[in-house]
């Protein structure tokens, strides 16, 4: 069975991983955010686990309308444009919205190490 990664998910949990890093940090690069991405795919694949991310512009349109309340685009004067958590909005906010519904396995490659370290590293 595939699994599907929406860009929402992406998103969030790139932020959980980097607020709880950073309390001041509440933004993600869509470079940054691919490069976490992928290396989630590809560790998936690994396992052995068919995924597929969603994160063309239609997909990222979708997110800002129906996530509006807790994403919104910026470039953070950069070129570099990307996605920051709206005043208001909290980790455990994500947490409990993009994280309760979650299968382990997924929940287990977005935290993992690997995942991490490349969301950290990627310029």
């Amino acid at each position: 069975m595939c699994k599907y990664i929406g860009i929402e998910d992406l998103v969030a949990n790139a932020l959980i991983e980097l607020i709880e890093r950073d309390d001041e940090c509440r933004f993600v690069s869509f470079v940054k955010m691919m490069k976490y991405g992928i290396r989630i795919i590809k560790i998936l694949k690994e396992k052995e686990i068919e995924a597929v991310l969603l994160v063309s512009r239609e997909y990222k349109s979708e997110m800002l309308y129906n996530y509006s309340d807790y994403f919104e685009v910026t470039n953070k004067g950069t070129d570099d444009e990307g996605i920051q958590l709206k005043v208001g909005k909290e980790v455990k906010d994500l947490r409990e919205h993009f994280r309760s519904l979650l299968t382990k396995d997924l929940l287990d490659v977005f935290t993992s190490d690997e995942s991490i370290k490349e969301l950290l590293e990627a310029i």
